[in-house]
């Protein structure tokens, strides 16, 4: 008998959890998983994606969250579920008492792929309800050990990497990448200032779409600086395959994804040093942390022509032994196994 799950997820553009759900679409067992997907908010560039490789798919378009609630407990009445698997969502949370009290055998499991140890102050209200919930989950996943700080008990399952996909071809010298959402948190913003400042290298931005932060950064541009929105999968790879280093701005960040990618791919990979990244990153020997007590701009602008990049040999190697994509969905196949139990 299949174990039949609905995953719930906030849009279909691409970020770390949109990713991370879409890889495991396309690598469940489906002989053993009924896998359905539910999107509470915006359609984007992963919705085929999301519709070739799950059961069913849903859209639920910014209707009142009184809709919400009761498309999906319409959508349990219907389809048995035996897991709601849900992704991030924090202002999501009070649904899951209801539903534990309609639906009783309905297992119930979030994943969590911010860095809660940095946000518990700026989002108290939101870890008071967390915690409330926490005894009524069925299980509560990570990305990231650093989460255990604040919630001891909680299950790390590190995100999977398609290491066909990500690896090191022949490097471009002086090239260096950054990837993510144009939001302010991740302070793109501040890589024109990097560029202008190192004017013999060569700086790519891959973002997600035109934001604030995009039109700032486009005001800026110096010349060796090049922007690019909305990439598929396998041109991000060429371009990490491609790229001699890669940067990493982020204010916090739990297992980001991309600096995974960009160590298999085999870059040169300087971080901030912020959430579980220095378990994975380590300095001066796979790549570099920069010093918590510096300004970025000023740290990578005098150091980044001084650093070995032969430290990139050993990057690779880090995210085999630990962050396969075999690896991670074989643990949540696993913990799927048990529903039925």
């Amino acid at each position: 008998m299949k174990t039949k799950i609905l995953y719930i997820s906030s849009n279909t553009a691409i970020g770390g959890q949109e990713v991370v759900l879409k890889r495991l679409l396309q690598n469940l067992d489906k002989t053993r998983c009924q896998a359905d997907v539910l999107i509470t908010h915006l359609r984007g560039s992963l919705h085929d994606e999301y519709e070739e490789h799950s059961d069913a798919l849903f859209i639920y378009d910014n209707k009142p969250d009184s809709d919400l609630n009761a498309m999906i407990f319409q959508l349990i009445r219907e389809n048995n579920y035996d897991i709601i698997h849900i992704f991030n969502l924090w202002i999501f949370y009070d649904i899951i008492l209801r539903i534990k009290r309609v639906f009783p055998s309905v297992k119930i499991m979030v994943t969590l792929f911010v860095d809660l140890y940095f946000h518990q102050d700026l989002f108290a209200s939101s870890f008071h309800l967390m915690e409330r919930i926490q005894p009524h989950l069925w299980a509560l996943t990570t990305d990231s050990e650093i989460n255990k700080k604040v919630f001891p008990d909680i299950m790390v399952i590190r995100n999977g990497i398609p290491l066909e996909k990500f690896k090191p071809a022949t490097k471009k010298p002086k090239t260096v990448a950054w990837i993510g959402r144009l939001t302010y948190g991740k302070r793109a913003h501040l890589i024109p200032y990097i560029a202008k400042n190192l004017p013999d290298y060569h700086f790519i931005i891959i973002g997600d779409k035109e934001t604030k932060e995009y039109n700032y950064i486009m005001e800026r541009k110096p010349p060796n600086l090049e922007v690019r929105l909305a990439l598929t999968e396998d041109e991000v790879a060429k371009i990490l395959s491609e790229a001699q280093y890669f940067l990493f701005t982020s204010a916090s960040e739990s297992m980001p994804l991309t600096v995974l990618e960009a160590m298999a791919s085999g870059c040169c990979v300087i971080s901030e040093d912020v959430g579980d990244i220095p378990s994975v990153v380590r300095n001066g020997i796979n790549g570099y942390l920069v010093p918590k007590d510096v300004l970025l701009v000023d740290w990578v602008s005098e150091n980044l022509p001084l650093l070995d990049v032969e430290v990139s040999k050993n990057a690779r190697q880090a995210v085999l032994s630990d962050f396969s994509l075999t690896q991670m969905v074989k643990k949540y196949e696993f913990l799927y196994g048990g529903a039925n139990g």
